[in-house]
């Protein structure tokens, strides 16, 4: 992920704020946030993202922090447009259409 974006989720999502270490495991304090959805595009295509470097981005965005840290039972949603930059115009508008539809339903 982007260091600036990265930068964020360690200055912001921090200890005492959103969450606690219990002895047991992590005790989330987001528990209000009952949506947490990314929308992102990425430069290299699906297969190689998802396949040879195991979308490290999805990982620490919907595991470690929507799964962890929110509502336990939030609604979570991960829409990726890869290979932006081969990305012709019917595969640009179809994602476009997928993004308006699911935020639609907010």
């Amino acid at each position: 992920m982007p260091a600036i974006l990265k930068g964020y989720f360690d200055r912001v999502w921090l200890p005492r704020v959103a969450f606690e270490f219990s002895p047991q495991a992590i005790r989330p304090l987001l528990s209000s946030i009952r949506l947490f959805g990314v929308v992102t595009t990425t430069g290299a295509p699906e297969w190689f993202t998802r396949i040879y470097i195991g979308n490290p981005s999805r990982k620490v965005l919907m595991r470690g922090l929507a799964r962890l840290l929110v509502a336990p039972r939030a609604e979570r949603f991960w829409l990726a447009l890869y290979g932006m930059e081969n990305a012709n115009l019917e595969k640009r508008s179809s994602f476009i259409e997928r993004v308006k539809s699911r935020v639609s339903r907010i």
